[in-house]
């Protein structure tokens, strides 16, 4: 994400701004009128085996610019999804995800999940955001459908199976970049682990 603003101050004492506060923005490529979404402190997600990293951010909230003086502006807090600190970076608007149609891979892949801690635990489960080794660079696209499977018995640990039999969690892309893609956990059976492996479907009939 390329920075346009910063967050340098507010009018209010408290340390975090939030919902319809003025905060005051360092930026050279701001525009009086135009709405711009505030990100958190961006982190490397990398998955160490394969080389494929990719970049999170969290998503603060909006910021509407309606100022500016002495090469300083200001803006209102429109809408928060966590509290606004100091130092915020602002970018361009950043679209919600719409949840795309299913689409089937022209041949079965495998990728790695990798997540970002901050957000989510080492163990998944239904509804959870994730990334895979495997991006747009791969002919991946969003709607494609990974799926997991259950190996092993849940008690003990030992082998069931070495094969693809026992069904456990599909993972729908909904955003891609060159070398990773993120996805949405849509159904599940049980948790499953980063670094764990997920396939390509190549029919998704079922959706």
């Amino acid at each position: 994400l390329e920075p346009i603003g910063k967050i340098s101050g507010s009018r209010t004492a408290g340390r975090f701004l939030t919902l319809r506060d003025l905060a005051f923005i360092d930026g050279e490529k701001l525009l009086v009128g135009k709405t711009y979404t505030v990100v958190g402190e961006g982190k490397l997600i990398k998955h160490s085996a394969t080389g494929r990293f990719g970049h999170s951010y969290p998503l603060l909230g909006k910021i509407r610019v309606n100022g500016v003086r002495d090469g300083v502006f200001t803006g209102i807090v429109e809408s928060v999804r966590d509290v606004l600190p100091r130092g915020a970076i602002l970018v361009d608007l950043v679209d919600y995800v719409n949840m795309p149609n299913p689409i089937a891979a022209a041949e079965k892949k495998e990728a790695k999940i990798v997540v970002d801690d901050r957000f989510v635990t080492q163990t998944l489960s239904q509804h959870k955001i994730i990334y895979l080794t495997l991006g747009a660079d791969d002919g991946i696209k969003a709607g494609m459908i990974f799926r997991t499977y259950h190996y092993k018995d849940p008690s003990d640990g030992h082998q069931l199976t070495g094969s693809e039999l026992i069904r456990n969690n599909d993972i729908k892309v909904i955003a891609t970049s060159p070398g990773m893609c993120l996805g949405l956990v849509i159904s599940g059976n049980s948790t499953f682990a980063a670094d764990d492996s997920a396939y390509l479907l190549t029919d998704v009939s079922q959706y």
